[in-house]
């Protein structure tokens, strides 16, 4: 398990960074609670007053989801890119009830956000992180200027966490060249639990000084800088992939 702090959490319910979370939204909680995306389903609803409507069923699936949905008028959700592209291609968005969704966990198809973003008035934003990262490192509301990105840029770190896209010496790389991408901040997780060598060989001390605890986290996702500052995160420096979500 990955020991990740409270505070951690705190960051990322903020209403206004990547989408609005106050009363005046009713949240679903989908993901099983051993998925760190829950801690966003349950506490951006919890921690602004919001309502939180729980999947009825055992397994999220696009039936469930999108009845739940519209039987409990939903308007906020997570979706993994394999749930949204599903939904998308089967027009299942359209006259949802939905106001914004955050897309996370796996990467996610431009023609499918194209497709959704042109034939629906949903607000979507991308939620990009890894756990040890605190569930959600760098997000943003997606815009029609990322369509021309394959995929889509993951956005901007959020207040308080930094990164940087560094070669094989860790040194920073220009803007719009590729390298691994490092993050640092007080969201990060203390350590792996119980497991001291993957700690190690995971958390790095900040070889810049730039961080309150000197410690920044290798993610293994190679990375570019974009125009504006936003990250575009294009594939891995191992064999790594994810499944709806899962590593």
């Amino acid at each position: 398990g990955v020991a990740v702090p409270h505070r951690a959490a705190a960051r990322i319910v903020r209403t206004g960074l990547y989408g609005d979370f106050d009363d005046q939204q009713t949240f679903l909680q989908a993901c099983p609670l051993s998925f760190d995306a829950s801690v966003f389903e349950i506490w951006a609803a919890l921690a602004n007053g919001a309502r939180l409507v729980l999947l009825p069923q055992q397994r999220s699936s696009a039936d469930a989801v999108i009845d739940t949905v519209r039987r409990y008028g939903v308007t906020t959700c997570w979706l993994t890119p394999t749930l949204f592209n599903q939904l998308v291609d089967e027009d299942r968005l359209k006259d949802s009830g939905l106001r914004q969704v955050v897309i996370g966990g796996e990467v996610v198809s431009t023609p499918h956000l194209a497709k959704a973003m042109r034939s629906t008035d949903i607000r979507f934003a991308n939620g990009y992180g890894p756990t040890e990262a605190g569930v959600f490192t760098c997000c943003h509301i997606f815009q029609e200027a990322d369509l021309d990105h394959a995929p889509p840029p993951v956005g901007t770190p959020l207040p308080g966490t930094r990164v940087w896209i560094l070669d094989e010496r860790m040194r920073p790389v220009p803007d719009g060249e590729l390298g691994e991408l490092y993050i640092g901040g007080p969201a990060l997780a203390r350590e792996y639990h119980r497991r001291p060598d993957l700690t190690e060989r995971a958390f790095l001390p900040d070889p810049f000084g730039e961080t309150a605890d000197g410690r920044i986290y290798r993610s293994g996702d190679l990375a570019r800088m974009l125009p504006g500052g936003l990250v575009q995160v294009l594939g891995r420096t191992d064999s790594q992939v994810k499944i709806s979500g899962f590593r």
